[in-house]
């Protein structure tokens, strides 16, 4: 046989092979490629707040969280880029958590280098439709938005805006500030109303008669054997020392506010030892204790004061409660454009040592062929670093803490609690110069349970 015949049976048998090897290297490339944009863990969404509202007058939308979204009437268009009239639907969800962020499915990497990761100081994503069709802003107009923030930024810290929902675009400048809304609604919140007074006496109570000399106190008479309760100290001599005095002269008299109170006067001139002439008073409040009709008369009304008593606290305290979980700060930016906004530091993953894990499920099934995400949820910085098999050498031991859930095909999550992951890698104990590698036995949870589990599948609500 010719060498030239032997060459082109050569090459028609190394074709194929070449072909395969290219195929399988694409597969490959493929396996190891991330999907840009939203990509839901776990299928789960957090949920949108929306509010209704017309085009044309505009709102003012203030949340649990302490966010405050300002629209100005007449900025909306459709996508043919007319001027939208009637009632329109703002959706609406913010994440303040690296758990939210893990939930969302919104990339935390930069698509271009994926060694930068995103630390959030909040995230919120906004939308504006009508009969379901998405809106827009009219070009030179825009939404002032006081997004809430649960942390101080330092220096560093920018707005992205996550384009098309998938890549992030250069940073911008926002404001910081402090949320005097929140604190000027704490100031003027009405004192808790005064407790109603309990017609029968406590054990604690500081029940007392009047001594009257009958030919010397002919006003008082009527008080004679009176038991009488202590309740407040109004000017002069305390309680606890005026009933040690012989008093000269003692006066009552009725409270305006209430008749059932009464005010006692009482006066008095005494010598010290040196013979000085010292002068005592004491004001104070109290009331006589009833009895018999007068007394069923009085407990009936206490109940019904109680009752609007309770009420009235548990409104006040519920408002100062709602104040008080709001943010004390504030980021202020303006937008024209719908979608997804976010606050955030841009670290680099290997600022840290990065290690490289092995899990136990390896055992059943291949993770890359599978391509199983394996999600690094950093909850201190608010970040989430998502890793395929192929990058499993490349996590970072944070000193933040750290949880990591790798989602599988059979419907579970495999994961690694944050003190679990700690008590194995040790950050501070690291060094760079060193490679370390740790084998990890997961928690095995569905899907749903782990949704609930990191208890982030509710949105604040608007009032």
């Amino acid at each position: 046989m010719s060498a030239k015949k032997i060459n082109r049976k050569v090459f028609w048998v190394s074709l194929p092979i070449v072909t395969l090897m290219v195929s399988a290297f694409v597969y490959y490339l493929y396996l190891i490629s991330y999907t840009p944009g939203i990509i839901y863990p776990l299928g789960e969404k957090i949920k949108f707040s929306e509010f209704t509202f017309d085009a044309e007058e505009g709102t003012i939308v203030h949340l649990l969280t302490g966010t405050h979204i300002q629209i100005p009437g007449n900025i909306l268009i459709d996508n043919e880029g007319r001027s939208v009239q009637g009632r329109v639907t703002l959706k609406f969800r913010e994440y303040h958590t690296a758990n939210d962020i893990f939930l969302s499915g919104i990339p935390m990497q930069m698509r271009d280098d994926r060694n930068q990761f995103m630390e959030s100081n909040g995230m919120m994503e906004m939308r504006i439709e009508k009969n379901g069709k998405p809106l827009s802003v009219k070009k030179g107009e825009n939404i002032e938005v006081d997004l809430a923030n649960f942390n101080t930024p330092t220096d560093g810290f920018e707005l992205f805006y996550l384009n098309n929902d998938e890549v992030w675009d250069e940073g911008k400048p926002f404001q910081s500030l402090n949320n005097d809304r929140r604190d000027s609604s704490l100031a003027a919140l009405p004192p808790n109303p005064s407790t109603p007074i309990n017609p029968i006496p406590g054990e604690t109570d500081r029940i007392f008669t009047l001594a009257i000399d009958s030919k010397k106190s002919i006003n008082l008479k009527a008080w004679e054997n009176v038991k009488f309760r202590f309740l407040e100290d109004i000017e002069g001599l305390e309680f606890n020392d005026a009933v040690r005095i012989n008093w000269d002269n003692t006066t009552i008299s009725r409270s305006d506010k209430d008749k059932n109170l009464l005010y006692f006067n009482f006066n008095c001139t005494l010598r010290d030892n040196n013979g000085n002439i010292i002068k005592h008073f004491s004001k104070i409040l109290a009331e006589p204790l009833l009895s018999g009709k007068k007394l069923e008369r009085a407990m009936k009304q206490y109940d019904e004061d109680l009752k609007l008593y309770e009420k009235e606290l548990a409104k006040i305290e519920e408002e100062r409660t709602r104040l008080e979980n709001e943010a004390a700060l504030l980021s202020r930016f303006t937008v024209n454009e719908f979608g997804i906004f976010n606050i955030d530091f841009v670290s680099k993953l290997d600022e840290s040592v990065l290690v490289e894990l092995d899990f136990d499920f390896e055992n059943e099934i291949n993770p890359l062929l599978n391509q199983v995400m394996l999600y690094v949820i950093l909850e201190d910085k608010k970040g989430v670093v998502k890793l395929n098999a192929s990058d499993w050498n490349k996590v970072p031991a944070s000193e933040s803490e750290t949880s990591l859930a790798a989602v599988l095909p059979d419907g579970t999550v495999a994961f690694v609690d944050a003190d679990s992951f700690k008590k194995k890698v040790a950050p501070e104990s690291l060094n760079k110069s060193f490679a370390y590698k740790f084998y990890f036995k997961t928690q095995r949870i569905k899907y749903e349970n782990f949704v609930e589990r990191i208890n982030s599948s509710s949105a604040p609500k608007f009032i």
